[in-house]
């Protein structure tokens, strides 16, 4: 079994204990050019984009929240 299948396999087991149970499915999408997105099967109620977080983004994103948090306390 592929990554992407055991990452959806995992989702959809999430998905049906918070109780929504199997009206919904998960697919692949491989891009978000419009001929890509076609290929998503309709209707289509999310998009959940899954992507690896690096040090250096988790680090810019701890950075940015400090800030963020500076600027509330200094008023």
């Amino acid at each position: 079994m592929n990554k992407s299948r055991v990452i959806m396999y995992c989702i959809s087991q999430y998905v049906d204990g918070l109780g929504v149970g199997n009206s919904f499915q998960f697919c692949d999408v491989f891009g978000l050019d419009p001929d890509l997105l076609m290929m998503i099967p309709q209707p289509c109620a999310a998009l959940v984009m899954l992507f690896p977080i690096t040090d250096r983004l988790f680090e810019k994103r701890k950075k940015r929240r400090l800030r963020k948090k500076d600027r509330i306390l200094s008023f």
